[in-house]
């Protein structure tokens, strides 16, 4: 699952032009919103939002919150910090295995630029 859009370590925020809609802590404890999570089997969740992962283990965070979601062995791969594109990696059976973030500032990309976390379910 891939979740795309404008961010920081709370909130994940698509804007329609009309209505903002949000991603934010209080979804995380709206019991369908977990049901529906924990029953979309994910096996990995890829934000592409700024500061998704800021504080790594032991921040609060987008990522942190998405793994208290998903199972055990699933996998949440999110930015530290500020995002301007990301590329990417495929495994051999074609499935993104990693995602390589982009910075204004560095044209080459940073794997070290990710936070990943397991999930914890």
């Amino acid at each position: 699952m891939i979740l795309a859009g404008h961010g920081d370590a709370d909130f994940l925020l698509w804007d329609d032009k009309s209505n903002d809609t949000k991603l934010d802590p209080t979804d995380y404890e709206n019991p369908a919103f977990y049901n529906l999570l924990r029953n979309l089997s994910i096996e990995l969740v890829i934000f592409e939002s700024c500061e998704a992962g800021a504080g790594g283990t032991n921040g609060k965070n987008q990522a942190n919150r998405m793994a208290e979601h998903i199972l055990a062995g699933s996998t949440v791969i999110a930015p530290f910090g500020y995002v301007y594109s990301e590329s990417y990696k495929f495994d051999s059976s074609n499935s993104i295995n990693n995602v390589v973030f982009f910075t204004r500032d560095s044209a080459s990309g940073s794997a070290n630029a990710a936070y990943y976390v397991n999930g914890k379910l």
